[in-house]
C-alpha cells in the first residue's frame, strides 16, 4: 500500500482532473482482475468483485475520494486522498486474491471532485451507478485530531452541511460631502450582521460573515454593500429554518436582497451501519474506539452517498509525534502507519458484511491428542499463525490459545504495565479448564518475552499454576533451554551470541545480564529502544534483515544470534532456515524457542523424535 500511496502522491490532481489517477486506478484493479467500469462523472471509476461463490445477492461499497488541493506551488494531496485509495486498492488487491473468503460481490468506488463539485452526487446521476443498486456503502478519512490507533464513529452527524449567502444592502449613492441626499448602505452593515448573530443564536448553527465589500472611491457613497459568508449546520430542518429567517431579514429605509447558494448537506451516518462498525473496531487488536459526539463543521461530499444508501464514514486517527499536520495545510503529508489499521478495518467490515454461509458439518473428534496451552499479549497477533505452522506439522498435537485483557492504550513496556497484567494470568489460565471434557491441556506456556523476566519467570509460573496446575512455561525459560542444547551439540561453555531486542535501555540491560550470567559472552548487542508493545509488532522483516547483516558484519565470531521479543514478525516459516542458511549460523528467536521447548517438555518418550521432523523454523528444531 505504500508503494501506491507514493505514486498517486506523485500526481496530485484537481476536481473531476484526475486523468492520470484514474488512468493508474484503473490499470491496477484490472491487474488484479476486478472489472472495471470508468468514465462515471468524468474521471470516477468502480471496480467489481464477485466472489468465487456467489449464491448470496449481498454486496456492500468501500469508497475513496482522488482529487488533490492547489497551493500556491502547485497541487498537493493535502487532504489525504492518496492515503484513502492506496486503502482501498490495498483492500481490491486482498480480496481479488481471497475470493473463496467472502460470498457476495464488493464494489470499489474511486469518487472525483470531492473538495470541490460533489463528485459522489454526480457519480449518483450515471444509470449504470444506480444499476446497481448498492445496499451499503462504507468510507473512512485520515482525521490528525485522533492518534493513531483510534478510530472515531458517531451513530448520527459526523460531518456538517454548509450553504453560502450573498446579502446586497441596496442604497441609493450620492457625494461623500452630502450624506443627506443619500441612504448610506454602509450605515447598516452593523444591524444586518446583528441580524446574522441572532440567527445564528436561535438555530444553534455557525453562521459566519467572511467578505464585505462596498464602494471604491473615498469620496463616493456607494448604491450596494454587500455582506458574504457560509453557514454551517447538522439539522436539517435548522438548514431550512436559517434560509427562511435570511430571506425574511428586514431594516427599516434600507433594501435587503438575499440568495443563498446551497452546498454540501451534513454527512449522516446510518445508526444499525455505525454499531455495526463499532463492533468491528472494537474487536481490532491494537486499535481504540472513539465514540464522536460532536460532528466535524467541516463537510463531505460523501454525504450524498449515505443520504440515499446506508452505511458509515469513520475518522481514521493519524496523529504521532513525526505527523501532526491539520488537514488542508501545505505541511501536511499522509501519514503511512496507519495504512494497515485502514486495511484491516475495511477488510474486517467486509468479512462481516459479505460471510460465507456454511453447511452444517457434524466434527469427528481424536480422542489421543495432546494439548498445549499459550497465553499472549492482546497486542500480539505474530504467534497465532506460528503454532498453527509449527504444530499442524505433528499428528496428535492440538493446541489453544487465550490472550490477556487489552489495557486501553497501556502498552508501554515497562514494569507497572506487566505487573497489572500479572493479575491476569491466574484468570487467563483458569479459564482453559471451566468445563472442559475435551482438551484438557498438558503444558501452559506464557508467550510474552519481557514480561517473563521484567517481572521473572519463577513468579509467574506460580500464577499461571494457581489458574491451571500442569507443565508451566514461559518465554525466557524457553531461550535459556535453546542456548543450553546448542552449546552442548557444539561443545562449547562460554558461548559466543549477538544479542538483538526491541526494547529501552533499562529492559535490556536486564536481558543483557540475564545472558552473562549464564556464561554467554555476548559479542555484538542491538536494542531499537520501542517503549510501546505494539510498535515491534509493526518492525518491518526487511529492516530486521538489515540490522542483523550489519550485527554480523560487526563481528561475524558468534555461535548463535538471538532475536528476543514474541511481537517482532521473524518466525514466519522458512525466515531463520533463510538466515541459518545465510550467515551459518545458529538462529534462536522467542517464538520459535517457545514452541520448541514446549514440545520438549510436553510430548512423551515415544513422541520426542517428531520434534525434528518440524521444517521452516530453524536448525534448532533438528538438535
Amino acid at each position: 500500500m505504500i508503494g501506491y500511496r507514493n505514486y498517486l502522491n506523485n500526481i496530485p490532481e484537481l476536481n473531476f482532473q484526475e486523468i492520470k489517477t484514474s488512468e493508474y486506478i484503473n490499470e491496477t484493479l484490472t491487474l488484479f482482475g476486478i472489472e472495471v467500469h470508468k468514465n462515471i462523472a468524468k474521471t470516477g471509476l468502480i471496480g467489481i468483485l464477485k466472489s468465487n461463490n456467489n449464491h448470496s445477492e449481498r454486496n456492500i461499497a468501500i469508497r475513496a475520494e482522488m482529487d488533490a488541493l492547489e497551493f500556491e506551488n502547485g497541487n498537493k494531496h493535502a487532504c489525504g486522498h492518496d492515503g484513502h485509495m492506496a486503502i482501498v486498492l490495498g483492500v481490491a488487491e486482498f480480496f481479488s486474491k481471497n475470493r473463496n473468503c467472502f460470498e457476495g460481490t464488493i464494489y470499489f468506488i474511486f469518487s472525483p471532485a470531492e473538495e470541490e463539485g460533489a463528485g459522489c452526487s454526480e457519480m449518483m446521476k450515471n444509470s449504470f451507478f444506480n444499476s446497481l443498486e448498492i445496499q451499503e456503502v462504507y468510507a473512512l478519512h485520515n482525521w490528525p485530531d485522533l492518534k493513531v490507533g483510534q478510530i472515531g464513529i458517531s451513530e448520527g452527524a459526523i460531518m456538517g452541511g454548509d450553504n453560502s449567502f450573498i446579502i446586497d444592502i441596496i442604497g441609493m449613492g450620492g457625494h461623500g460631502a452630502m450624506p443627506e441626499q443619500t441612504i448610506n448602505p454602509n450605515n447598516y452593515i452593523g444591524m444586518v450582521i446583528e441580524k446574522l448573530k441572532e440567527i445564528e443564536n436561535k438555530y444553534n448553527v455557525i453562521l459566519t460573515p467572511t467578505n464585505i465589500t462596498s464602494g471604491k472611491s473615498i469620496n463616493i457613497i456607494p448604491d450596494l454593500a454587500t455582506i458574504k459568508g457560509t453557514f454551517r449546520y447538522i439539522n436539517r430542518g435548522n438548514e431550512e429554518n436559517v434560509i427562511k429567517d435570511l430571506e425574511n431579514i428586514r431594516i427599516n429605509n434600507i433594501s435587503i436582497k438575499i440568495h443563498i447558494i446551497k452546498g454540501y448537506i451534513p454527512t449522516i451516518n446510518n445508526k444499525e451501519c455505525a454499531k455495526i462498525c463499532k463492533k468491528i473496531v472494537g474487536d481490532m487488536v491494537g486499535v481504540e474506539l472513539i465514540q464522536i459526539n460532536k460532528p466535524s463543521m467541516a463537510t463531505e461530499d460523501f454525504c450524498y452517498l449515505l443520504e440515499k444508501i446506508k452505511g458509515c464514514y469513520v475518522w481514521l486517527g493519524s496523529n504521532d509525534e513525526t505527523n501532526s499536520h491539520k488537514l488542508h495545510s501545505s505541511s501536511f503529508n499522509f501519514n503511512d502507519k496507519i495504512l494497515n489499521i485502514g486495511f484491516k478495518y475495511f477488510r474486517d467490515l467486509i468479512f462481516n458484511r459479505l460471510p460465507i454461509k456454511l453447511f452444517k458439518i457434524n466434527p469427528q473428534f481424536s480422542d489421543n491428542l495432546i494439548f498445549l496451552g499459550f497465553i499472549q499479549l492482546a497486542t500480539d497477533y505474530t504467534l497465532d499463525m506460528e503454532i498453527s505452522d509449527v504444530l499442524s506439522q505433528i499428528n496428535g498435537v492440538g493446541w489453544r490459545i487465550k490472550k490477556l485483557p487489552f489495557l486501553g492504550g497501556y502498552t508501554d513496556i515497562t514494569k507497572d504495565t506487566f505487573e497489572k497484567l500479572k493479575n491476569e494470568l491466574k484468570n487467563s489460565a483458569s479459564g482453559f479448564g471451566e468445563n472442559i471434557g475435551y482438551g484438557k491441556l498438558s503444558s501452559l506456556s506464557l508467550a510474552c518475552t519481557s514480561m517473563s523476566f521484567t517481572l521473572g519467570h519463577k513468579i509467574l509460573s506460580q500464577e499461571l499454576k494457581k489458574g491451571y496446575d500442569v507443565k508451566i512455561n514461559d518465554t525466557t525459560t524457553s531461550i535459556l533451554s535453546a542456548i543450553e542444547a546448542i552449546s552442548i551439540k557444539l561443545k562449547v561453555q562460554n558461548i559466543n551470541i549477538s544479542l538483538l531486542t526491541p526494547y529501552i535501555d533499562n529492559i535490556h540491560n536486564k536481558y543483557q545480564k540475564l545472558m552473562k550470567s549464564i556464561g554467554c559472552n555476548i559479542i555484538v548487542e542491538r536494542n531499537l529502544n520501542l517503549t510501546n508493545d505494539s510498535l515491534s509488532s509493526s518492525v518491518t522483516v526487511e529492516s530486521i534483515e538489515k540490522i542483523i547483516d550489519e550485527m554480523i558484519t560487526i563481528n561475524p565470531n558468534i555461535h548463535i544470534f538471538i532475536i528476543v521479543c514474541s511481537a517482532l514478525n521473524v518466525t514466519k516459516y522458512g525466515f531463520i532456515d533463510k538466515l541459518e542458511k545465510k550467515y551459518k549460523k545458529y538462529f534462536i528467536t522467542s517464538n520459535q524457542a517457545l514452541l520448541w521447548n514446549s514440545l520438549k517438555i510436553t510430548l512423551p518418550n515415544e513422541m520426542i523424535h517428531l520434534i525434528n521432523k518440524i521444517k521452516g523454523y530453524g536448525m534448532l528444531f533438528n538438535l
